[in-house]
């Protein structure tokens, strides 16, 4: 008989069964709990994420950042904050060039890195910084390799975590010449050599000058007919593609760089915001590049030409394949010489592949980088060469200004400021086609990271500084180099750093080390709506 006012169904389970409840209870509380201590050893020993905050590796990873897209061409770039809450310029504001009675600066002015068109934008927002995953204490199973990309402890201020790319290495001496990086051994000294980047993470730091898919729409802006920085003779270069004309001379049709009006230096888009980053050295280390599609590949031959550091450097492309040659180049006394003179060439590489000879479309890259010359055809090499000139030979050729050694310094016969981007001379840029008429598309000219010396009352003055790392001891710079702080500037080092680990300034002890960067999980994040913060999974990437 039951009990009034009972319910057999709210009973108490049997013990048994009450037993088992409470250990799966326990079981589960027990795996949440090892969850987290793995998440957390996983996240403090294996991989820890950061943000980036400023735009010293730009535009390989993106700090606080303006985007523009221009109505002229399409083409979407990105741009440091320039106004900030704060003098320390640490915190920009949301919105840019506001318009209120708090910003006395105005609008923000911004140029199309493609165009050279000016636009002017009111309540510009600010996007995060990326997002990046760090590969922790990976350094304590293998060394820290050239050209990683690194987080370590700032030595001037260790509460700060520091992102850059490593350049130098433990016992060696390193020189910063006309913007690229050579090495020798500290202790035995020996011929220098040029530190050459593999070509996986080449292709990546390209910088595009221009290319010809984005040319404007319109042929006319402010009443003024626009006109890009390809010159062509022989040619139609209106548009997006180009059109190579019949040849009516054995000289074929040329297509020239117009640098007098396109200088090819070290500007970067990213910094045209930040106040005081102005310098603009001539760059050498270049790609040109194009997708060509002759009208007989029997008789079409294109022909890559780079004058610079005292020589003439050409790609030679065609029915008999390809060949890299080079030759002093003209001077004064050489005005008679033509560009198609074959004198005093000498070939240093060469396919006997034809190029054109299956008659479709191929893209033709010439690449002149870390003394290094190169040709690429649909994305593989297929033949290369290189000259090792030591900085001195470099900075000489590049200059025209002679470098003598005194005691452990470098200095320059002449008064002349070697750290003043007027004394570097500009290379000049062409391509040649002969045999029949072609097509060309995507028609661009890239430029490699430039390390600039040391600017300002700065450690680093002069190209002529020799860095000397001892053996724990490694050295980094930012891939935005006119706008970064890093070795070639960092005069102090933090009194607790200097007892602990290393007092040397300029350099980052292997102590300091943190991990290697190695993924952008979040990016900027786009929004929809014009609200709703989307993660932009197109931006996800691998640093390279």
């Amino acid at each position: 008989m039951e009990t009034p006012g009972t319910n057999p169904a709210s009973a108490a389970p049997p013990a048994g069964k009450r037993r088992q409840q409470e250990e799966s209870l326990r079981e589960t509380l027990v795996s949440i709990l090892i969850a987290f201590v793995l998440a957390f050893v996983f996240r403090s020993y294996v991989i820890e994420p950061f943000v980036i905050p400023t735009g010293s590796m730009a535009p390989t990873l993106l700090g606080a950042h303006m985007e523009f897209r221009s109505p002229y061409t399409g083409y979407t770039w990105k741009a440091n904050p320039r106004d900030y809450i704060d003098r320390s310029q640490q915190k920009p504001f949301p919105l840019q060039g506001r318009r209120d009675e708090n910003n006395a600066m105005g609008h923000i002015a911004a140029t199309d890195p493609m165009s050279r068109l000016g636009l002017a934008q009111w309540n510009v927002p600010v996007h995060a910084g990326d997002r990046i995953l760090v590969q922790k204490y990976l350094y304590a199973i293998r060394s820290p390799r050239r050209w990683d990309v690194v987080v370590f402890k700032n030595p001037e201020q260790p509460q700060q975590n520091y992102i850059k790319r490593l350049v130098g290495l433990p016992n060696e001496e390193l020189w910063i010449a006309d913007g690229d990086l050579f090495t020798r051994s500290a202790a035995t000294g020996g011929a220098w050599q040029v530190a050459r980047k593999p070509s996986r993470i080449q292709r990546s730091l390209w910088r595009t000058l221009y290319s010809s898919e984005w040319a404007p729409l319109a042929d006319e802006h402010d009443g003024k007919e626009w006109k890009g920085p390809w010159v062509g003779q022989g040619m139609d270069t209106t548009g997006k593609s180009y059109r190579v004309k019949k040849p009516e001379n054995p000289q074929g049709a040329a297509l020239w760089w117009n640098a007098g009006q396109w200088p090819i230096d070290d500007d970067t888009p990213y910094n045209e915001t930040a106040l005081g980053v102005k310098s603009r050295f001539p760059v050498s280390d270049l790609r040109l590049r194009a997708v060509i599609t002759p009208d007989d590949p029997a008789a079409f031959t294109a022909t890559a030409r780079l004058l610079t550091r005292g020589m003439e450097f050409q790609a030679v492309t065609g029915p008999d394949g390809v060949r890299i040659r080079q030759r002093e180049a003209p001077t004064a006394d050489d005005s008679a010489r033509t560009n198609a003179d074959e004198l005093g060439w000498e070939t240093i590489a060469g396919s006997d592949h034809p190029v054109f000879g299956d008659g479709e479309s191929h893209r033709v890259e010439f690449w002149h980088v870390d003394q290094r010359l190169s040709v690429w055809i649909d994305g593989a090499e297929v033949c290369h060469a290189e000259y090792d000139w030591s900085p001195i030979e470099r900075i000489e050729r590049t200059t025209g200004i002679e470098v003598y050694r005194r005691g452990t310094a470098y200095e320059s016969r002449e008064s002349r400021n070697l750290s003043e981007p007027r004394v570097y001379l500009s290379p000049r840029v062409t391509w040649l086609f002969q045999g029949s008429g072609a097509t060309l598309h995507r028609v661009g000219l890239d430029r490699d990271l430039y390390y600039q010396p040391g600017s300002g009352p700065m450690r680093a003055t002069k190209p002529e500084t020799v860095f000397t790392l001892g053996g724990d001891q490694f050295f980094t710079l930012g891939d935005n180099s006119p706008a970064s702080a890093d070795g070639r500037m960092w005069p102090n080092v933090d009194p607790w750093v200097a007892e602990e680990f290393d007092p040397a300034a300029g350099v980052v002890n292997r102590d300091l080390m943190m991990g290697r960067a190695f993924f952008v999980y979040f990016p900027a994040p786009l929004k929809a709506l014009g609200k709703v913060p989307v993660p932009n999974f197109g931006e996800m990437r691998f640093i390279k």
